[in-house]
């Protein structure tokens, strides 16, 4: 009965350790998968679409400010015409950079409704805005034609309609502005949330692990004690003690105390 005592307690010590080292290594799997997806999350996803909206912002800015620089040329001539070409030119490339930016941000994928929303949102600004900017094109090259033929009333013409549409390009421009800020600021606070998220499970877990430590030290002390008790039982008191009782008798001293 003492036997199969011991034997219990060994195997039910090995077997509470061997559960707490699986309940551990679990915890630590899941929280390292967490922290790797949400990594994977901000590093992919959320911060590709910052950086795409605070490129859309600027890009925007820049070609509000080319545009700004019609109004300074007033005059026919040769320099006037140079600078036109020129920003005709730039304007091409810059839509075709613009059309860069929104597509990279169109290919990451959205999750949350709201996120979802602001996009729509964003892209329709986007549309109306560029559409707005389609008119003001046609009048930059209508102007870059009238300098170059030294047309002086047709210059002037063009520069009488871009004061209304560069007005009418000012209000799209705000609510793009501010379809970019809303689409920002959303994914600022799901980046924030998701990284307080991460901390607070991954500081869970820690909390966790340190109880199953707590938890393995306490069973390892009382199987510990339970061992020694049988064992104790068993040689009837210390094994050193009970070892020299036994070499004593072995020798012939049958006079030893026991």
């Amino acid at each position: 009965m003492g036997h199969t005592k011991l034997k219990t307690l060994l195997a039910a010590g090995f077997a509470a350790m061997l559960v707490l080292l699986l309940i551990v290594g679990s915890v630590a799997i899941i929280t390292l998968h967490h922290l790797s997806d949400d990594l994977e999350d901000l590093a992919n996803r959320r911060i590709p679409l910052l950086n795409g909206y605070s490129e859309l912002y600027i890009h925007t800015m820049g070609i509000r400010a080319s545009t700004l620089q019609l109004f300074s040329l007033r005059n026919v001539g040769a320099q006037t015409t140079a600078t036109l070409d020129d920003l005709v030119r730039q304007r091409e490339e810059q839509w075709k950079y613009l059309d860069e930016i929104f597509n990279t941000i169109s290919s990451l994928p959205i999750y949350s409704e709201t996120t979802r929303n602001r996009y729509a949102e964003l892209k329709s600004a986007l549309e109306d805005w560029r559409a707005h900017y389609a008119k003001l094109d046609a009048n930059l090259k209508r102007l870059a034609a009238a300098s170059r033929d030294n047309n002086v009333a047709a210059y002037d013409q063009a520069q009488d309609e871009l004061d209304k549409l560069y007005a009418d390009v000012v209000q799209m421009s705000a609510r793009l502005v501010s379809s970019i800020d809303n689409a920002r600021d959303i994914q600022v606070t799901n980046a924030q949330n998701a990284a307080s998220a991460a901390v607070k499970h991954a500081h869970s877990s820690i909390n966790m692990g340190i109880w199953l430590m707590i938890a393995g030290a306490i069973i390892s002390i009382l199987v510990g004690l339970g061992i020694y008790r049988s064992v104790m039982k068993q040689v009837g008191g210390e094994p050193s003690y009970a070892n020299d009782v036994l070499r004593a008798v072995a020798s012939g001293d049958l006079t030893v105390q026991v």
